[in-house]
This record gives C-alpha cells, structure tokens and sequence, in this order.
C-alpha cells in the first residue's frame, strides 16, 4: 500500500509534469532561504520565479512575505497587489497586505485590508487583534475595544488581546479595569515584564505607590532595564542591576 502511494505522490513529477517540478524548485530554493531568516538572499530566487512565472499568484505571495520581512514594504504592497489583480477571492493578499500598509503606518488602508481578511475569515485572532491595535493607536477606543472583546470570545487566553484592552482601559483613565486585564496577563505568563510595568503605570495614577514600586522592581527583575529609573523616581535605589532587595516603601 504505501508503495503505491509513493508513486502516486511522485507522479506529476515524471515526464509529462516537469514544469510543475521546476515551478516546485524554483520556489523552494527561495522558501528555504526564507526560513532561515536568509531574506536578502532569498529575494534573487523568488525574482526569478516571478520572472519566469508571471501568473502565479504564489510567487507573488511568496516575494511579497519576503519583501515585508525585509522591511520593504512599498515592494511588499505592490506584490500582494498583484495577487489580488490575478485573484480577487485571495482573501490572504488582504491580510498581508494590511500588516504591509500597517508596518508602513498607513493605517487606513491597514483598516481596509484588515476588515476584508476579517470578511472572509472571522478567526483570524492574529488580524483581529492588529485592527485592535491600529484602532488603538489612532486613538478609536471604542472600536478597539469592541475588536478586542470579539477576540477573547473565540480565544479567551489571548494575551496580546488582553494586554491591548488594558491598555485601552488606561488611556481612557479607567485605571481599575485595566489593572484587572494586566492581572489575567500576569496569571498567564508571569514573565512578561511589560505587565507589570503597565500594571504599576495604573497603579501609580490611584496613588498606590507601593504596589506599583513593587510593580516596577518586578519589571527590573525580569529584565526590563527602564523599570530602573520609574523605580528609583521615588520607590528606592537599585545601585547594583540584579542586586540587592527593594527597600521598604510606605503605602502615601
């Protein structure tokens, strides 16, 4: 049985399909590179098989990741552009194309893009939550948490997500609420640093100076260098990275 198999599988490449099988190389030798974090190197191969395959809305697709990962993103829009020229059902040129317009801060065709992914695939936590992120920055709140709130229906542990509501939270001087999403990231992972800085940030607004100090030397701890300074900005010193213990801080 699994011989035949083996053959079936190995068919197109014998003959008759030796156009699928170079099509095949052409875009692996690049693939390969890719993975490696080899992007540079990379590009010359998926140039090549653009070239030599101009309709193929793979290669498009594959260049256009590489020229994101590159930081190339003019290039990158242009490729998933063309994708979507070949095939306008191609639901994931949207998505990459959004994080292209997004990395480029152009947000609002980031938003564009980012809803037409969405339309077509609504579980896409990782889209969703950077139309979170670009209603977040723009300072649309409300759209942001009504994005985020949908997120964590279909993936309640989403740290990203919770985090990012938090974040919301704070802006808007909600600081209780957003201690509570900073809590559930802490319960999660007690290694993210940034929640604890975030966390002591808020606590630090309801003047609960000790526990955003201790917030804060956490953070430090964890390997957040910056935490150093919010700490010694009137919790204690810290004189020695990683040494010693906090002093005492009385409760204003």
């Amino acid at each position: 049985m699994n011989k035949f198999i083996l053959a079936f599988l190995f068919l197109p490449f014998i003959g008759v399909s030796q156009n699928i099988y170079d099509y095949y190389l052409t875009i692996k030798a690049g693939a390969d590179l890719y993975e490696l974090q080899e992007y540079q190197k990379a590009k010359p191969f998926f140039d090549k098989a653009v070239e030599k395959y101009p309709d193929s809305v793979e290669c498009y697709l594959q260049r256009g990741g590489n020229f994101g990962m590159m930081q190339d993103y003019t290039s990158a829009i242009n490729d998933f552009t063309t994708v979507l020229k070949l095939d306008s059902n191609k639901y994931d040129a949207y998505c990459r194309r959004g994080l292209a317009y997004d990395f480029s801060q152009n947000y609002n065709m980031a938003i564009i893009d980012y809803c037409k992914c969405l339309d077509a695939d609504s579980t896409n936590s990782y889209i969703q939550a950077q139309l979170a992120n670009v209603y977040y920055n723009q300072k649309q709140y409300e759209k942001s948490e009504n994005e985020i709130i949908e997120l964590l229906k279909l993936q309640p542990d989403y740290i990203q997500g919770i985090n990012l509501l938090g974040l919301v939270y704070y802006d808007q001087g909600e600081y209780r609420k957003s201690i509570v999403q900073y809590d559930k990231v802490i319960d999660l992972d007690s290694k993210i640093y940034l929640a604890y800085m975030n966390r002591g940030f808020a606590y630090r607004e309801l003047k609960q100076f000790k526990l955003a100090c201790d917030d804060f030397y956490t953070a430090y701890k964890l390997g957040f260098t910056p935490a150093r300074e919010h700490y010694n900005n009137g919790c204690g010193f810290i004189s020695v990275p990683g040494d010693g213990n906090p002093p005492p801080v009385s409760e204003e």
